[in-house]
């Protein structure tokens, strides 16, 4: 019976020794697999982690080189991002450059108010200091200060009426003078070369100077605006706002230098100068920059004129060959000839 019991025990902890070793892992036939699965799924799981690591880092930079991308493209595009008090925004280089300007105008302007408040409200509260900080001495301000005072209380009735009348007859030469200058100042607006002796003469005669200047420079003007549209028209242009100051600009310069310069002679150098660069720059182009900066109306133009100019040769052929030698350009109002195209390509020679 004892054998029996032994036997049964011996059994049940064989079994339990083999379940706990299969699920312990330890060495058997069971254990070693579940170990290896196991195994094999941390594995996997690691292996997914350092995938899934690798496109997060892979995908943070492409965002951001992106973004650095993006940042030099903004930056080379002649934009630039400002802020205004709560409004931001993108604007034209030339125009951030001229907020930044305003907004440092706008900080030293509130800087230079606060500096002034400070000092007036030390001067309420501390002269002594107030004055120190003006570059005066405190003592030395005092004593002229008594100074002034027991003068005046020495003057007499007479002498003081006779300082107050020549105060008042310094601040009058001292207004006098300042409106001459603004007097001569108006001179120099019209170009003239202002005389040297022209402050002896009295204010009122220096107005009536700068009166007769303005009328007579106003004269000139309408005659000049007069000749350089008379010129225009002459010359079969239409004037444009460009044209017309580089002419006024030319006759002006002529002037400054003791230099008569008509207004057709203006204009004929405007034009020279503007064609000689024009035809100058367009040398340097290819046809498709060219073709973008004319446009197609005056393209268009072009096309027109040399398909008539085509025509007028061709038909001064056949005229020749038809045994009339007359050149198209001096048919006058004629009636033009219009070909066809088999005309046209045995006029051209192309049959």
């Amino acid at each position: 019976m004892s054998e029996t019991v032994s036997a049964g025990s011996a059994s049940t902890s064989s079994a339990t020794a083999a379940t706990t070793s299969q699920a312990s892992g330890t060495p058997g036939s069971g254990g070693s697999d579940a170990s290896k699965t196991q195994s094999a799924q941390g594995t996997k799981t690691q292996g997914y982690n350092n995938q899934t690591g690798e496109s997060a880092k892979t995908s943070a930079e492409s965002q951001n080189s992106a973004s650095a991308t993006d940042a030099k493209n903004q930056a080379d595009d002649g934009y630039e991002e400002v802020k205004l008090g709560s409004t931001s925004g993108r604007v034209p280089k030339e125009i951030a450059k001229a907020i930044k300007d305003l907004e440092r105008g706008f900080q030293t302007k509130a800087q230079e108010v606060a500096s002034a408040k400070k000092l007036i409200a030390l001067g309420k509260q501390n002269p002594k200091e107030f004055l120190r900080q003006t570059g005066m001495d405190p003592y030395d301000f005092a004593e002229s200060t008594l100074a002034e005072k027991y003068e005046e209380m020495t003057l007499t009735k007479e002498q003081k009426e006779a300082r107050d009348k020549d105060l008042r007859l310094q601040k009058y030469e001292s207004a006098e003078k300042q409106s001459k200058q603004e007097l001569i100042s108006k001179l120099k607006d019209f170009g003239d070369k202002i005389p040297e002796n022209i402050e002896q003469y009295s204010k009122e005669e220096i107005a009536e100077y700068v009166q007769h200047r303005s009328e007579q420079y106003r004269r000139e003007e309408q005659n000049l605006d007069h000749e350089i549209g008379k010129a225009f028209t002459e010359s079969g242009l239409q004037p444009d706002k460009h044209t017309l100051a580089k002419v006024a600009f030319e006759i002006a310069t002529a002037a400054r230098q003791n230099k008569n310069l008509s207004a057709p002679e203006a204009l004929a150098k405007v034009i020279k100068g503007l064609t000689d660069g024009n035809r100058e720059r367009y040398s340097k182009l290819d046809g498709k920059r060219i073709h973008e900066e004319l446009g197609e109306e005056v393209i268009a133009k072009i096309r027109k004129y040399d398909l008539e100019r085509v025509n007028e040769n061709a038909a001064f052929k056949i005229g020749q060959q038809n045994g009339h030698g007359s050149n198209p350009s001096s048919q006058g109002n004629q009636q033009k000839k219009t070909l066809n195209e088999v005309e046209w390509r045995k006029a051209m020679g192309l049959d």
